[in-house]
């Protein structure tokens, strides 16, 4: 793990980076955890949230590259997260069946927003992945791309069997 952050309050981390590690970054029941700028390269889990409660996980711009199935984003079942907002994160993995967010045991009625990011699909199976949860997913001004040549039908949003809402406005 690159770095490992336990009951952090009011984080602010600018223009780290993370590469090389199984996990780039795991955080263990935060409070408005920032990342500025950050950059995520070849850690088969970029960041993972452990435990909870977790409460506002915000990522501004960066790029989380190099991911594996397990997410590039991974939210752990007992973290119960309240927010994640991603906005003008660069997202890309030449790893097959790789997952950009895996929000999958999220269970609690949070809120994930998605706002101009640029995501290339290329071996990825989805951008984002949701479960059952109750979390309303609002995405909009995203870019998708893929490759002719990608080995998977990748999707931008698995939404499963979640009963939240969803407002997705793409172009």
């Amino acid at each position: 793990t690159g770095a490992d952050f336990t009951n952090p309050y009011y984080c602010r981390l600018e223009l780290v980076t993370f590469g090389y590690c199984t996990t780039g970054l795991r955080i263990h029941s935060a409070y408005n955890f920032n990342l500025f700028g950050p950059i995520f390269g070849t850690c088969p889990t970029a960041i993972h949230i452990a435990t909870g409660p977790s409460q506002s996980l915000s990522i501004f711009g960066g790029s989380i590259e190099g991911y594996g199935p397990a997410g590039g984003i991974l939210v752990d079942a007992a973290a119960s997260v309240s927010h994640i907002n991603v906005y003008g994160t660069y997202f890309e993995t030449l790893t097959a069946n790789a997952v950009g967010i895996d929000a999958s045991a999220m269970t609690s009625r949070g809120l994930i927003t998605l706002r101009g990011c640029r995501v290339y699909l290329n071996e990825m199976v989805s951008w984002l992945k949701m479960g059952s949860s109750a979390a309303t997913v609002i995405a909009d001004g995203n870019i998708f791309s893929c490759a002719i040549t990608s080995t998977t039908t990748p999707v931008g949003f698995s939404i499963g069997s979640a009963t939240g809402k969803l407002v997705i406005d793409e172009r």
